[in-house]
């Protein structure tokens, strides 16, 4: 009976041991998973930083190429516009005399530079 009484001692005492490994292990995933869980948290809070960084700084991006642009263009405009001195604007005189005006003078400058600009009121 003896033996009998060292065994059944023996199996409780392996069943508490594997119990209580039970529950380390349970304390182990728990802790795993509220790591992971922060980890997480903060690392998409972290990354839901940069991209709000980057989004702003390429709306400013966006903005400023957009002006950078704009001024070359305008910029461009500039360098084709150019004055006529000399040319006078005449209606035809009393005698219903035709002169030639600014218009017609300018077109001819411009065929004989070979430019053929957009006028502009």
């Amino acid at each position: 009976m003896k033996i009998d009484q060292l065994k059944s001692e023996r199996i409780e005492i392996q069943q508490t041991v594997i119990d209580l490994q039970q529950k380390q292990l349970q304390q182990v995933q728990a802790t795993v998973e509220a790591s992971v869980k922060d980890s997480v948290k903060t690392e998409i809070s972290t990354w839901s930083d940069i991209v709000k960084k980057n989004v702003k700084s390429a709306t400013q991006s966006a903005a400023s190429v957009h002006k950078a642009v704009r001024s070359a263009v305008q910029e461009n405009v500039r360098s084709n516009n150019f004055i006529i001195y000399g040319a006078e604007e005449e209606e035809p005189d009393e005698y219903g005399n035709q002169h030639e005006n600014v218009t017609d003078i300018a077109s001819n400058l411009f065929n004989e530079i070979g430019a053929f600009p957009k006028p502009q009121v």
